[in-house]
């Protein structure tokens, strides 16, 4: 995603310094902001730094959770405003989930941040599509910026990318906030790509695979998109993870009976076995059950 980042101060200083500052006890935040430039966006895109104009034309840092986002783009953020001893006040971001802009003049705002487009382009973009320009380009982004004039493949294709990068983590964004799991965006992008929100869907239980995320979270997103209580598939995610726990307890293996009861509390039912023979990542030797 392109961003321009303002190296006019030291980024890995600064971000330390943010980190060290910690919570002050400040208001709890939630309103609409516009991302105007990022001071600092960490190497994995889960930290970052940056400055936003809220609702009411205030300008305010924003430290937390928001790689995801892009320049111009319109977010709601919650959190708290914390003042910092060196930077003042600023807005300690827990969440930060990405809105489509609103109006002419937001749409163009958004449109020229993509790589290539610039302001002409994007005034051009919303004159000739008006309030469906989004839809359109949705349909056929590559379509639709080659169709630009002056606009090379090159160029379209940089801008027909990003602009799939952004409303994938959008969709993604708006998948993951409601089991509080919204931060890990960056993390689920690397581990999928392009495709994350599709395939997440077609199997919530990847996301166990990201540190933090734990079967009760991946869980819950699974049974609320269609996975039965009984799938072969939630079986074997809840006989993982229970495996997981006993290695992190020091345990190589654990015992059938130990096992089942364990699967058991996790399922809110009675686990099938044969769910788990022949699994790739579940090992069966005399009655124990080992993870690959």
């Amino acid at each position: 995603m392109s961003r321009t980042i303002d190296r006019s101060t030291d980024p890995m200083a600064e971000q330390e310094a943010l980190i060290d500052a910690g919570p002050a006890g400040g208001d709890p935040f939630e309103g609409e902001v516009t991302i105007e430039f990022f001071r600092f966006v960490s190497e994995d895109g889960t930290f970052a730094v940056c400055e936003a104009t809220l609702a009411d034309g205030t300008a305010m840092p924003l430290v937390g959770p928001l790689g995801h986002l892009a320049e111009d783009e319109r977010a709601l953020v919650r959190g708290t405003v914390e003042h910092h001893s060196r930077h003042g006040l600023q807005i300690t971001v827990a969440e930060a989930q990405p809105l489509d802009p609103t109006g002419a003049e937001g749409a163009r705002r958004y449109l020229r941040s993509l790589p290539g487009i610039g302001k002409k382009r994007a005034e051009e973009l919303v004159a000739e599509h008006g309030e469906d320009v989004f839809d359109v380009i949705d349909g056929d982004p590559l379509a639709v910026f080659s169709a630009l004039k002056g606009v090379g493949p090159e160029t379209a294709e940089r801008a027909a990318d990003e602009w799939v990068e952004r409303r994938m983590e959008r969709r993604l964004y708006t998948l993951l906030a409601p089991y509080g799991l919204a931060r890990y965006v960056t993390e689920v992008v690397a581990l999928h790509g392009s495709a994350a929100a599709e395939l997440v869907l077609e199997d919530p239980y990847s996301l166990t695979r990201i540190s933090g995320i734990g079967f009760h979270s991946a869980d819950r997103l699974a049974v609320d998109h269609g996975v039965e209580p009984g799938s072969r598939s939630r079986t074997r995610a809840a006989a993982v993870h229970a495996l997981r726990e006993a290695e992190n307890r020091g345990h190589t293996h654990l015992p059938k009976s130990e096992l089942v009861a364990t699967m058991r509390e996790l399922l809110g039912t009675e686990p099938s076995l044969p769910h788990l023979e022949g699994d790739e990542l579940i090992e069966i030797e005399d009655g124990r059950f080992y993870r690959e």
